[in-house]
């Protein structure tokens, strides 16, 4: 088995390892649990849907009328923030010539890769609260 042969298969480990573990049904429970374990919130919430049904909004409510509800869109947002259904690494590939990042050469051909986990939760991004699950 060549080398290329090795790094694709240990690839595709990693992304099952990662698709089965890390999915959207795991991401809406975590932020379902948030929800309901913030009574503010869900509060809130339930009051912004229930104005909604009064207004005649149909059931289920569809998604071009989810847009409108912007305490939902908030909680969406910060689900998919403090529990992104995909994590991992996101690779990138340095073009020839190689690049300057924070005044360091990276050479041509090297591969380096962002961590979505860490770059969710930089507090240099999204503030000293980034680990709180807070709309406001």
């Amino acid at each position: 088995m060549g080398q290329r042969t090795r790094v694709l298969g240990l690839r595709q480990a990693f992304l099952m390892l990662v698709a089965g573990s890390e999915s959207t049904a795991s991401a809406i429970q975590a932020t379902l649990l948030n929800v309901i374990t913030t009574p503010r919130v869900y509060q809130r919430l339930k009051e912004e849907i229930r104005t909604a049904f009064q207004e005649g909004k149909a059931t289920p409510i569809p998604y071009k009328e989810i847009k409108h509800l912007p305490y939902l869109q908030a909680i969406i947002y910060e689900g998919l923030h403090s529990h992104p259904p995909r994590l991992g690494l996101f690779p990138k590939y340095i073009p020839k010539g190689g690049e300057l990042m924070h005044g360091v050469h990276i050479p041509e051909g090297t591969t380096i890769c962002a961590n979505l986990s860490s770059l969710l939760r930089s507090s240099t991004i999204f503030g000293k609260d980034t680990y709180l699950f807070r709309l406001e």
